[in-house]
């Protein structure tokens, strides 16, 4: 008989037709029970995985907001003690000079200047950085007691500085000026210290400015100082720049899933946001899908071996019984 001819037979054979109905019976069981059990493990080991990232971006986020509000506090005191010297620019820069606060929590300089936006005092504030600060800061101070600025980049691209500033008053309690403090953004440990630090193999921070559309700081020193993704590439992420607190899976600009957590950072209006590609986070539940799998198709065999045996056994009584009688 031919090759095709006794493949054509065994096919047609009602061996071959029970054996494989139940083997087909038997991995669309596995297939579906498996399906539901893998998605139950994912939902439950996601939501403390959730949990761990938006401890993780709540810690940075107050983190940061409390060394900023440090600043900010540092900034009204020292503003407070120079009403009596806002009359004299060398003794008011001496006084700034000698107070070892601002060399510690402004290491990027201290600038004061008039109401008129004047600087009348500096220490080791450039040139560029006091001219942007007259044109972009002073004007916004008027009628306020302090405010945080918007980052800016130096000329060289390699600093990026954040202006705080807060009312100076003179002896008569009249407004005389703002004192500026410049933080280094790139240095400060406050920041570029949690930040750096991965979660996990390939996790990782993100400290974003929704007003500027920035991303400040991040893990990846690459995304660093990059405009934010736009609206409706990231779906988490737009959520995130709108305000929304919490986590939640999407695929990020770079097209990898991901399970991020954000928390604001108050002081500032920025977020920090915590990321865990799914394919580190849920590297377990993969691990666990390859041996399942390998275990049905090992069973499959087995069920094949088994149903032809014993169908086989079968099939020959009956044919024993059919021949006598």
């Amino acid at each position: 008989m031919e090759p095709f001819a006794l493949w054509h037979s065994f096919r047609n054979s009602l061996r071959f037709r029970i054996t494989f109905a139940i083997l087909l019976l038997f991995l669309l069981t596995m297939t579906v029970l498996w399906y539901g059990i893998a998605h139950g493990l994912r939902t439950d080991l996601e939501r403390p995985l959730a949990q761990q990232q938006e401890s993780a971006a709540m810690a940075l986020a107050t983190r940061i907001d409390d060394a900023l509000t440090v600043r900010m506090n540092a900034l009204y005191s020292v503003a407070a003690g120079l009403r009596n010297s806002v009359d004299n620019p060398a003794l008011l820069k001496g006084d700034l000079a000698n107070l070892h606060i601002l060399n510690q929590l402004f290491q990027a300089g201290v600038i004061a200047y008039s109401t008129q936006g004047q600087p009348v005092a500096r220490l080791r504030a450039g040139v560029e950085e006091v001219s942007h600060l007259a044109e972009a800061l002073v004007p916004q101070m008027p009628g306020k007691l302090s405010l945080i600025g918007a980052p800016f980049q130096t000329q060289n691209g390699k600093t990026l500085l954040l202006p705080m500033a807060v009312r100076i008053l003179d002896r008569t309690d009249a407004p005389w000026g703002i004192l500026v403090g410049l933080i280094d953004l790139n240095n400060e440990r406050f920041i570029s210290g949690p930040v750096s630090e991965p979660i996990g193999k390939t996790g990782g921070f993100l400290i974003i400015s929704p007003q500027d559309k920035l991303i400040l700081a991040a893990t990846d020193p690459t995304r660093a100082m990059k405009p934010a993704p736009p609206p409706g590439v990231n779906p988490m992420h737009d959520r995130y720049m709108r305000g929304f607190e919490g986590s939640g899976v999407a695929v990020n600009s770079r097209g990898i899933e991901e399970l991020s957590a954000a928390r604001g950072i108050p002081a500032t209006g920025w977020f920090a946001v915590a990321v865990l590609p799914t394919k580190e986070a849920f590297a377990p539940i993969a691990r666990l899908n390859q041996r399942i799998t390998l275990t049905i198709l090992t069973l499959s065999v087995l069920v094949c071996i088994l149903s032809w045996w014993f169908l086989n056994r079968q099939l020959k009584q009956f044919a024993l019984a059919a021949h006598e009688l």
